[in-house]
């Protein structure tokens, strides 16, 4: 009996260490297999990376390179705007009305502002966005034929 027990203890023992060693090659394969995975993320995020980085200096070469073309006109972005504001005769708060205008309105027979508003707006409690746009508008004397500008 003694015979037996240590013939099925020996057994057991060599078939515990012929899997030990499947174990740890399928355990390797995963390992080898994430690892992989894994650098092949992190070259992908290296080259994402190098990409933005290509495209943030190109897109600073592009600005130095404007930049330095105002700069052989003699010009910068001010100057560039105050000329513009005095070859039309303009200042700078009339250029920025003239902007949020969005179309002129002749006023017609029976017209008021409040009906103006609430044709162009929807909403004849807007009245005032027509004054705010039309310095020197007399709500209570509107002129048939007068042409009052109308704000987007």
């Amino acid at each position: 009996m003694k015979f037996t027990k240590s013939l099925a203890s020996i057994a057991m023992l060599a078939m515990s260490t012929a899997l030990v060693p499947t174990i740890t090659l399928a355990q390797t394969t995963a390992e080898k297999a994430a690892m992989e995975k894994k650098a092949m993320a992190e070259e992908m995020m290296k080259k994402a990376a190098m990409e933005k980085e290509a495209m943030e200096k190109a897109a600073m070469e592009k600005k130095a390179m404007a930049e330095e073309m105002m700069k052989k006109d003699g010009m910068k972005k001010d100057t560039m705007m105050k000329d513009a504001m005095a070859k039309d005769g303009m200042k700078k708060d009339t250029m920025m009305k003239d902007a949020m205008m969005g179309s002129q309105y002749t006023i017609k027979r029976g017209d008021n502002l409040w009906s103006i508003a609430k044709k162009t707006y929807g909403s004849g409690a807007m009245w005032t966005k027509i004054v705010e746009a039309n310095t020197g508008l007399n709500a209570s004397n509107l002129a048939v034929g007068q042409s009052i500008g109308l704000p987007k």
